[in-house]
């Protein structure tokens, strides 16, 4: 019995976790988006319109996390997702740098970048919506494990970590850090939680065939 319920324990934490380092990944962009305004050149209305990239590639996700779940699992889901999140959001500092420093040289900087930039947000946005329906579904899966009302303080903790990232991230702005070398550490950093708590999530729930779809996101 103890050992069960330590295992429980572990897997709320877990997934809490999970949470977390999503917010994390998300809030650290925000500090950087002034400095992609500038690096890109951007006016006002052109900025608009790139940050909601990533909003727009969240909802154009639709159904798409329902079958992969299935298919591969939250679990899964969850970890690959997370790696793959972290390599597009420091991708996306990458391109704000490569614009800087073109802007920096006296050059005028490549309309390219812009477009790679708000490309990497949109495919964030779907992953991230791909993530979220994982991560609830974990959540879901140990509130019901567990009998109790935990799904509230898992959302928590993804406030944390958002509130984590973009607190970072501004410090490191006013420290002169480039914007990669942050979003870069930051995803590291996240990866890195996820590759050790991963194995602590609990398995999915048996389906059936008239089961509906995967966990909607928040």
């Amino acid at each position: 019995m103890f050992a069960a319920a330590a295992e429980l324990r572990r897997a709320r934490w877990a997934a809490t976790l999970a949470f977390l380092t999503n917010g994390a990944l998300l809030g650290a962009l925000i500090p950087h988006y002034p400095e992609a305004k500038s690096a890109f050149g951007l006016g006002a209305g052109e900025f608009g319109l790139l940050v909601i990239a990533l909003t727009l590639g969240a909802a154009l996700t639709g159904s798409m996390p329902a079958p992969i779940l299935r298919r591969v699992g939250s679990r899964r889901v969850v970890l690959y997702g997370t790696l793959l999140l972290a390599v597009l959001v420091t991708g996306a500092g990458l391109t704000v740098d490569a614009a800087a420093a073109v802007r920096g040289d006296g050059g005028l900087p490549w309309d390219g970048f812009v477009w790679v930039f708000a490309g990497l947000l949109f495919v964030c946005g779907i992953g991230d919506a791909i993530v979220d329906t994982a991560q609830n579904a974990q959540g879901i899966r140990v509130q019901t494990v567990l009998g109790r009302p935990v799904l509230t303080s898992m959302h928590a903790g993804w406030s944390i970590g958002a509130a984590a990232g973009a607190g970072l991230g501004a410090l490191s702005v006013g420290a002169g850090l480039p914007t990669s070398v942050h979003l870069g550490l930051n995803g590291l950093a996240c990866a890195v939680i996820l590759l050790l708590v991963h194995r602590r999530f609990l398995p999915d729930a048996p389906s059936r065939p008239d089961d509906g779809p995967a966990p909607s996101t928040e």
